[in-house]
């Protein structure tokens, strides 16, 4: 009891340590000279470059304040400029702000996604408004795993791999995922193939395997075993810092250190003691790993695959070598799909149907382009033999990327719009240990248990089910250059929207948003379509800008219908009306034309603007509802 008291109060003191981690103290909204060093590998995006650093100084006035703090930076693009790598130490000057929360409903939350990682404030970098001051700074091997990844990289151009060859490659083997292309992650994605790409204990354990065989040798010579282990340790680790330090390559090299030490000493490692031993050693690391969603797919994975494979793979016998090594491979995909399966839905809202055909061809694709990669590597002196292996690997790479394209398109690859609860997550994982320890234990009373847990399940799902049917909402949703208004009636919904077709951001927090409350039908409407309707019903009404739910009335108002109306005599009422724009003599306009009996709607950017309209509107006595400062409107009706 003391040892377990021991260990809640280390837990409760590692997180307190961690949250003194993000307190940078760095002042906001005034520009600042800062220093710091790059610690992470610079990631890629549209218009900027994507880095952090470790701030140690910044100056206010003449006077340099000591800091300790992550800061996530936004580095404006400059072909003539080199990009910063980890372990480069910068001077910059930068506006900090806070990491928003989502602004929307069911967005995901990359405030938290990032407070997890110890970063909380951001800020952009003009192109010219940073130094380089002094390399190989912070953590060196770090800074030098990143560039032997970059070397490893610029082995695979050499080879002749471009493209989605070059990005599938560089992911698979190395965890560099910003080549990737959209289409070939929803690819991956939709066959259930995203954890090949993810580098996680299957790639770990390959690349255990190969220097387990290479080293063979060792175990000749006096304290060979001690060697080999500890040369193989070291190259796992020095993998694990290459790809990126992911929590499910930290598990992966912590497990397989338990295993490669147990055998040097001749000793029986359980996998279940492996698996808790790492877990306590990352979460001593770092405690907010436990909400990793990687972290948690990880040890469950492993957990399934332990518990649940050996029982599957009983189920059938073959007496030929290759049906057998399918349906090993089957009852593996099919021990960690059902594992794994509360989580995946309860993040994903969705079900690769044709997972176990995924892996019976892509995990053996996968296992061969990790052995031809570590082949082109070995190889990389030797032009002759490296076009010749790179050709190889170009060949599996793309039959592989080729097979999961077609996989995508089949019929009915993917059900989407799965939505459960965290309780029914919890109560679908209690479930599957239920009649996991029913089937093995052979207990009547166990089934009966299970089935006592599925009329909670199902119970959960008629309630949710039912709330959904009879809501009404609206909501307008918070975008910087996309509109889109959202009328909700029971299970269907109809999106006012422009500048969303073509954004697959927009349209995935809207969906994402959507499924979130139950919606599995959403009708697209352009703002310039005035043909479509909201829906088929007498209480709905649409004409232009003028639509009408039930009893509330909404106008949205954009330059051309302020142009529309500006020669009307007639005023109008309404609920909520949406100005898009920043024309103070727009406001004026519509104030005079309506009567706004609940809110003005607008995403106000400009400040002087903004505190133009207030004014106006505290004489008028109106309620203003800035997006700019808020989150997403809902309505509930």
């Amino acid at each position: 009891m003391l040892v377990h008291l021991f260990f809640i109060f280390c837990g409760f003191w590692l997180v307190q340590i961690n949250h003194a981690k993000i307190a940078t103290g760095i002042p906001e909204n005034i520009n600042l000279i800062i220093s710091g060093v790059v610690s992470d590998p610079p990631a890629e995006g549209g218009k900027s470059h994507r880095i952090v650093i470790e701030a140690d100084q910044y100056k206010i006035k003449k006077d340099w304040q000591s800091v300790k703090g992550k800061i996530l930076l936004y580095l404006e693009k400059d072909s003539l400029i080199q990009i910063p790598e980890p372990g480069d130490k910068l001077v910059f000057i930068t506006n900090l702000s806070r990491v928003k929360s989502p602004a929307n409903p069911s967005e995901f939350d990359y405030r938290q996604y990032l407070y997890y990682r110890h970063i909380v404030q951001q800020g952009f970098i003009k192109k010219d408004h940073w130094k380089l001051v002094a390399k190989m700074q912070g953590n060196s091997l770090v800074t030098y795993a990143n560039r032997v990844r970059n070397y490893l990289i610029d082995v695979f151009r050499k080879s002749g791999l471009v493209g989605d060859e070059l990005a599938v490659a560089a992911a698979l083997t190395i965890g560099y995922k910003d080549l990737l292309e959209q289409d070939i992650r929803s690819a991956y994605s939709s066959s259930g193939a995203m954890h090949i790409l993810a580098v996680s204990g299957l790639h770990v354990g390959i690349i255990f395997v190969i220097f387990n065989f290479l080293l063979f040798f060792l175990e000749k010579f006096k304290n060979g075993k001690l060697i080999k282990a500890c040369i193989i340790i070291l190259l796992l680790w020095f993998y694990a810092f290459i790809t990126g330090l992911s929590p499910a390559v930290l598990r992966a090299a912590t497990m397989f250190t338990f295993v490669v030490i147990g055998k040097s000493l001749n000793r029986q490692v359980s996998i279940y003691n492996s698996m808790s031993g790492a877990a306590l050693i990352l979460l001593f690391y770092n405690p907010f790993y436990i909400a990793d969603v990687g972290f948690q797919l990880s040890f469950i994975a492993v957990i399934g695959i332990v518990a649940l494979q050996p029982g599957i793979y009983k189920l059938l016998y073959f007496k030929s070598w290759l049906p057998d090594k399918i349906w090993g491979l089957v009852a593996v995909s099919l021990a960690a799909q059902i594992a794994t399966l509360p989580i995946t839905l309860y993040h994903f809202h969705q079900f690769p149907n044709y997972f176990i055909l995924t892996n019976i061809v892509a995990i053996p694709l996968a296992t061969l382009i990790l052995y031809m990669s570590v082949m082109l590597f070995v190889f990389s002196f030797w032009d002759s033999l490296l076009v010749i292996t790179g050709k190889i690997l170009i060949f599996l790479t793309w039959l592989q990327n080729s097979f999961l394209k077609w996989l995508e398109e089949l019929p009915y690859a993917v059900t989407s719009g799965i939505n459960i609860t965290a309780t029914q997550a919890i109560i679908l994982s209690l479930m599957i240990v239920i009649v996991y320890h029913a089937i093995k234990a052979r207990k009547l009373w166990l089934v009966n248990a299970s089935l006592v847990f599925l009329i909670f399940f199902q119970s959960i799902t008629v309630y949710e089910n039912f709330n959904s049917y009879y809501q009404k909402k609206i909501i307008v949703y918070k975008f910087s250059k996309a509109v889109a208004i959202n009328f909700i009636y029971g299970t269907k919904c109809a999106v006012l929207e422009d500048n969303v077709e073509g954004n697959s951001r927009v349209k995935q927090v809207i969906t994402g948003g959507c499924t979130g409350l139950g919606i599995d039908d959403i009708n697209w409407i352009p703002f310039n379509d005035s043909t479509k309707m909201l829906f088929s019903s007498e209480n709905f009404f649409r004409k232009n800008s003028f639509m009408k739910i039930f009893n509330t009335r909404f106008v949205y108002a954009d330059n051309s219908f302020i142009r529309s109306i500006s020669s009307f005599s007639d005023t109008f009422e309404t609920d909520y009306l949406y100005y898009n724009g920043n024309k103070f003599s727009d406001i004026k306009i519509l104030i005079q034309k309506f009567s706004i009996k609940k809110k003005l709607i607008f995403n106000g950017q400009n400040q002087l603007f903004k505190e133009k309209v207030l004014e106006l509107l505290k004489q008028k006595k109106l309620s203003l509802y800035d997006l700019n400062e808020n989150e997403a409107l809902v309505v509930d009706l």
